[in-house]
């Protein structure tokens, strides 16, 4: 019995939610704003898992000089399989991290090495005592 009226009480709760949405009027551009916003956050999500697959596999350090690569070729150098390869270096052009080349070629450019692949200078500042690293 308690389960029933504890169920029956969510199922009242959320038709008078949907009610209160249903009968609000949203401004269609707003609501797109909204939605773009919402999904650069989810896109930027996605960018910074795949950023730090890359370092901490050593992806982009194999890609540094190494000028336009196939996913096999990345595969070659890293040991790593090519399929799985393969998708993470669209994801990077698709981020626009990486340039991509006719023929599912991807190349690190030199600025992206030294923010990303350049051990030195990795986008690391020194801010008095303390080393703040961005990847």
């Amino acid at each position: 019995m308690q389960q029933l009226r504890w169920s029956q009480g969510v199922a009242n709760e959320r038709d008078t939610m949907n009610q209160n949405t249903q009968n609000v009027e949203v401004d269609s551009e707003e609501l797109k704003l909204f939605s773009f916003n919402v999904w650069n956050f989810k896109q930027g999500e996605v960018v910074s898992l795949m950023i730090q697959i890359g370092d901490r596999l050593g992806l982009y350090t194999a890609l540094d000089g190494a000028g336009p690569v196939t996913a096999a070729e990345l595969s070659e150098r890293t040991g790593l399989h090519e399929r799985w390869l393969l998708e993470w270096l669209k994801n990077q052009a698709a981020a626009r991290l990486l340039d991509y080349h006719d023929g599912d070629r991807f190349e690190l450019t030199a600025v992206g090495a030294a923010v990303l692949a350049d051990e030195e200078t990795k986008s690391t500042r020194k801010t008095g005592r303390k080393k703040i690293s961005f990847v």
